[in-house]
């Protein structure tokens, strides 16, 4: 378990500071970009955050691809991000493929190696982050086995999920730490060109 995770999820300060700055930092990533770009700008608000809270020293984002499921490192432990819009329990990618043959692959090699933050974004409603430690995932895993990933096969599939089961187990672990937190909107929609046009309209830049 990551004391460091913990303490900004269970403080009072920290939690404040969560709840009125995360919205709004994740909405200005929707208007920044689309698909699956957005997810990889949110993984970079979060690190971002754990950076402003506990220092450099202690947070180092990872950028090998050989260990593409690990996100950052929290005071030296592996933490793997997920961010995910709607109330749905599925919909969690653990492995991004199209390829049915890499992710039979990937599930008969799978096991839970580092932990595991998830948010989940309801737009002007309750929403939450849950902190789910590497051990509560391999209990869970070590109890589902083969259920614990999702992967419909032979259909039109972006990879492998992790399972409505699963997750719904592990968030309701007593380890775990679960934070609610109320996604409002408070920017205007912005149009996406708009930037831009301005940009080439004005003058000296």
């Amino acid at each position: 378990m990551n004391n460091l995770i913990v303490k900004i999820l269970r403080s009072p300060y920290f939690i404040g500071n969560i709840e009125k700055k995360l919205p709004v930092a994740f909405e200005m990533v929707g208007q920044q970009a689309s698909g699956p770009e957005v997810g990889v700008l949110r993984e970079a608000v979060l690190i971002g955050m754990f950076m402003a809270f506990f220092g450099d020293e202690q947070v180092t984002p990872n950028e090998s691809a050989v260990e593409a499921d690990i996100d950052c490192y929290v005071g030296n432990i592996p933490l793997s991000i997920k961010t995910i819009t709607g109330t749905s329990m599925s919909g969690i990618r653990i492995k991004w493929t199209s390829e049915t043959e890499k992710a039979e692959e990937f599930i008969s090699a799978f096991s839970p190696r580092c932990d595991l933050l998830i948010a989940r974004i309801v737009w002007n409603r309750i929403g939450r982050i849950s902190y789910i430690p590497v051990e509560v995932q391999q209990d869970v895993f070590s109890k589902l086995k083969a259920k614990y990933l999702s992967y419909a096969g032979g259909t039109n599939t972006r990879g492998v999920n992790l399972s409505r089961e699963a997750l719904s187990s592990m968030e309701k672990d007593k380890r775990s730490v679960i934070m609610p937190l109320h996604w409002y909107e408070s920017l205007q929609p912005q149009p996406r060109y708009e930037r831009w046009v301005s940009f080439w309209k004005g003058e000296g830049e």
